[in-house]
């Protein structure tokens, strides 16, 4: 089978109204990522400290003041990062992940939007259906993104001596690759498509909590009720799906290539047991709320400033789809 690419005339809400998704879902995402980037740095600290080995349970990430195991607590995480290198510890790494979520988001959507298309389902409602094109969308922006997240996870937990630490995105994806394959720049790729049920349950949810406030608290802005359905969501989709991301952090971290998913899964065991892979969740799930909350809001702004009639978008447009 081939994919006949071709230019053909389609409605807004197709081709270029995919387009309009994708830029405002890139721009919102790297905004709000902006935003909460400190709180996740935080997580991703907490999260990476349950893969040490037990004999290295008071080790520390050198040049950053950050505990390597899984023993301590979110506020002597805190503490220690501010005596390493101050509030810069907190915006390590926030480089990359600006450039990895604005690629990701702006693919995410660009792909929701074509599976919407290709699958006939409405824009609203059909929270089922919403849940398939949230998983398609999920897959195909992981694959196209994974090296990148290694990237951004690498620099922002880096030790004093890694390859990878204080490189351009390009430069130190041409590292990994040269130094690890393939297979390094997709490390935690496994747990990373599983976790495209995250999306999937936040944008089923969404549609859900959408509808419901829609016909039961009216009154409230556009804004207000982005805000909302986006944190209630993401809320949800994340506690279900934490233990996989804690995983997938610590495989992406690592640069041993003999690293599994498996051999993961027992570190975080041995070091703090069932508890480790939910270590930063409150803190994630702060941000996270926030980050979601802040993205539908960005997000809908800025179709409201791309649906302008300044912007050359119109009811008919020529625009390249695969056919």
């Amino acid at each position: 089978t081939t994919l006949n690419l071709k230019a053909v005339h389609v409605p807004a809400m197709s081709g270029c109204f995919a387009v309009k998704e994708a830029i405002a879902g890139a721009t919102a995402g790297a905004a709000s990522l902006a935003v909460t980037y400190p709180l996740y740095t935080v997580v991703v600290q907490l999260q990476v400290q349950a893969d040490a080995p037990l004999p290295q349970a008071e080790a520390t990430l050198k040049g950053s003041g950050v505990p390597r195991a899984g023993r301590r607590s979110a506020r002597a995480t805190l503490r220690a990062a501010l005596r390493g290198k101050g509030w810069k510890a907190f915006f390590k790494g926030l480089q990359p992940a600006l450039i990895a979520v604005f690629v990701q988001s702006g693919f995410y959507y660009w792909f929701y939007e074509l599976f919407r298309v290709w699958h006939g389902a409405p824009v609203a409602g059909a929270p089922g259906l919403h849940l398939l094109l949230g998983f398609e969308a999920g897959v195909a922006t992981t694959l196209l993104t994974n090296p990148l997240w290694v990237i951004s996870t690498r620099q922002m937990t880096a030790c004093n001596g890694s390859a990878t630490e204080n490189l351009s995105m390009l430069s130190a994806l041409w590292v990994v690759l040269k130094e690890e394959g393939l297979r390094g720049l997709f490390s935690g790729v496994g747990p990373a498509l599983v976790l495209c049920s995250n999306p999937a349950i936040q944008f089923g949810t969404a549609q859900a909590v959408t509808r419901r406030l829609d016909l039961g608290a009216p009154l409230l802005s556009l804004g207000t009720r982005s805000f909302l359905a986006g944190s209630v969501s993401k809320i949800v989709s994340t506690t279900v799906t934490y233990p996989l991301q804690t995983v997938k952090i610590c495989l992406q971290r690592s640069e041993k290539n003999s690293e599994h998913a498996f051999e993961a899964v027992a570190n975080v065991w041995r070091s703090d047991g069932p508890r480790g892979f939910f270590r930063g969740l409150r803190f994630k799930l702060l941000q996270t709320s926030v980050n979601a909350g802040l993205l539908f809001n960005f997000r809908m702004q800025a179709l409201r400033v791309l649906s302008a009639p300044t912007f050359p978008w119109s009811e008919t447009e020529r625009c390249l789809l695969p056919r």
